[in-house]
């Protein structure tokens, strides 16, 4: 927990110094988190290429909003937003996007599995995915950032500007619906079983 403390705090100092227009601080700052940030929007089942033009974009915003920030929530939740803001407005642009990324796999705990263990790891992954690419995109974050990033009710509520008890909510309608997309997806695919997200 210290050690989160630490980088929070780390992370507000640099936003404010990119806020009084140090370039240095905002390049550490984004040195810091950009992997993150890449993956999430990576998990939200954006394209490599249009997830790094997103993250520019975002990157961009922030660097503008920087001398806006007031430092009422976390540093990385305020950038989260942003970068959250920036893909949403363009998936709400555009139709569900086509993207058939390893979603779960890195939070699956591997103890040296045999060829048929991944392959099978491999199908439930894209099997997942498949169904987190048809919820809404709003659905696709809330379970991204809880399942994926760990964030608390709290937090998720900050990045996406509502009340916990609406996260908890969206979370509850997009668990079922991802449930519903999955069950039907093995039904039609002969898939792996499906138990409870």
């Amino acid at each position: 927990m210290k050690e989160r403390e630490e980088e929070s705090l780390r992370e507000k100092l640099l936003l404010e110094a990119a806020g009084r227009g140090e370039r240095e601080a905002f390049a550490r700052l984004l040195e810091g988190c950009q992997n993150r940030f890449l993956a999430l929007l990576l998990r939200m089942g954006i394209e490599r290429s249009e997830a790094e033009h997103l993250l520019l974009e975002a990157f961009w915003r922030v660097w503008k909003g920087a001398p806006r920030f007031r430092g009422e929530c976390l540093a990385s939740t305020w950038i989260t937003r942003i970068v959250l803001n920036t893909a949403l407005k363009a998936l709400a642009k555009k139709t569900p996007i086509d993207s058939k990324g390893e979603l779960l796999e890195e939070r699956w705990e591997d103890q040296a599995p045999g060829p048929v263990e991944t392959l099978e790891r491999k199908e439930r992954t894209l099997l997942v995915q498949e169904a987190l690419d048809t919820l809404p995109p709003r659905g696709r974050v809330v379970l991204i950032l809880k399942h994926s990033e760990g964030l608390s009710y709290g937090e998720i509520a900050q990045v996406m500007e509502t009340t916990p008890s609406a996260v908890e909510s969206l979370l509850s309608r997009s668990r079922k619906q991802l449930f519903e997309r999955l069950k039907t997806l093995q039904e039609t695919t002969k898939g792996f079983p499906v138990s409870r997200v």
